[in-house]
């Protein structure tokens, strides 16, 4: 941790004296100039004692394997980041706002009360929820059968389907010569 002398500041047996019109503090940083040269603003951060930590605790990402193969297929991680739970909840919820909405809309534009035809509303909604709840079922088995489909293809020509060559970015720049 380091020690202020007065106006000296000793960090890790440096000596940085603090620019006093120009003293500046935020958080857990000082600009300073040090004592051989002076006209050099340096920027310290002190992290021995205040080591920064991220406000949300994430997990790190593992790295992606680019074989079409593997990414048609769901990772053990799938359904840990892929599933809310209002996943199965939105499709009926959406199907009983339209529904019921429609009948509303109706209504409004006919000029009539709004508890006028109240368990048409009802009415609509339920079915506005109950055919979307099987539009989400039919969608999943339909897009599940499709990578089935996919992932059956590449096994049987994997040659059609190399692994792409891992670059790094540096290499897929051109060299760039400034004009001046």
């Amino acid at each position: 941790m380091p020690t202020v002398n007065g106006i000296i500041i000793v960090f890790n047996d440096n000596k940085y004296l603090l620019n006093q019109p120009s003293t500046y503090k935020r958080q857990n940083a000082i600009f300073c100039s040090t004592l051989e040269n002076y006209s050099v603003l340096v920027f310290k951060v002190f992290l021995e004692k205040l080591k920064m930590k991220p406000i949300v605790d994430y997990e790190v990402a593992a790295s992606v394997d680019p074989t079409p193969i593997n990414l048609l297929t769901p990772g053990p991680d799938f359904s840990k980041y892929h599933t809310t739970w209002l996943e199965d909840k939105w499709f009926p919820f959406m199907g009983f706002v339209l529904g019921a909405g429609s009948v509303w809309y109706t209504h409004t534009i006919n000029r009539r009360p709004f508890y006028a035809g109240l368990h048409l509303k009802l009415g609509a909604g339920i079915i506005g929820a109950t055919a979307l709840y099987y539009y989400k079922q039919y969608r999943t088995s339909y897009l599940a059968d499709k990578d089935a489909m996919y992932r059956h293809y590449i096994q049987l020509h994997p040659e059609d389907f190399q692994a792409p060559e891992r670059k790094k970015v540096g290499e897929l720049f051109k060299e760039w010569v400034p004009v001046r």
